[in-house]
């Protein structure tokens, strides 16, 4: 559901205000006037399609018996809320969270990941996106077609896994609308004082800034 609803939702509001100012010259200017209501909107749509479309189908198929409670796997099959159920083979499909990278500094600053960046009830100044694949790509051009400014950082380039040709159309789109997108990137660990924060830096070349340091952080 998450895929579907969660952060598309959140895409197309600022598709739609991406759009409204590409057509500035023939209406007004376009912003955001409350994040926080739109946030809370596609809460409700996931919540009434999780309803919908799990946990009140599911129950009405004649060949699934659904458990709803915390399980564990025990010689011979599950257990469920205390309920023993014999299986000779267990499909796990959990789905999955997204994982941080293990960057020096990175559990002492407030950072978001694809997931919590999505609870964002008030949008920041500026972000920095560390990873250029498909997640980070959209998720950047979201937030900056909210008027966020963002930086997207990539060890490679963008989409590494794509040709060199859409990699190289996706950051000249991106560019264009105002994303800076840093490639060839390292991980460090900054400190200043009395307080510590994470930075990246890019290769050292004259025509690239040394160090992009937005006060929020998306993994």
């Amino acid at each position: 559901m998450a895929c579907l609803a969660d952060s598309k939702t959140l895409i197309r509001a600022a598709e739609t205000l991406h759009n409204a100012r590409v057509a500035a010259r023939f209406a007004a200017e376009a912003a955001v006037n409350d994040w926080r209501a739109t946030v809370r909107q596609k809460d409700e749509l996931v919540r009434g399609l999780r309803q919908v479309k799990y946990l009140d189908l599911l129950p009405a198929y004649n060949g699934i018996t659904y458990y709803e409670g915390p399980g564990h796997l025990v010689d011979g099959g599950v257990e469920v809320d205390g309920k023993r159920i014999a299986a000779e083979k267990i499909i796990i499909t959990t789905g999955a969270r997204p994982a941080v990278p293990a960057i020096p500094g990175v559990k002492t600053v407030p950072y978001l990941t694809s997931t919590t960046a999505l609870e964002l009830e008030e949008l920041p100044t500026s972000l920095l996106v560390i990873g250029g694949g498909y997640v980070g790509a959209e998720l950047a051009q979201m937030f900056a077609r909210t008027g966020v400014s963002v930086t997207l950082a990539c060890r490679s380039r963008l989409l590494p896994t794509a040709q060199p040709e859409i990699s190289s159309a996706l950051t000249g789109y991106f560019r264009g609308e105002g994303i800076s997108v840093v490639s060839g990137i390292a991980n460090s660990r900054e400190q200043s004082g009395r307080h510590a924060h994470d930075s990246v830096r890019p290769p050292k070349t004259p025509k690239r800034p040394q160090l992009v340091d937005p006060p929020r952080f998306l993994y």
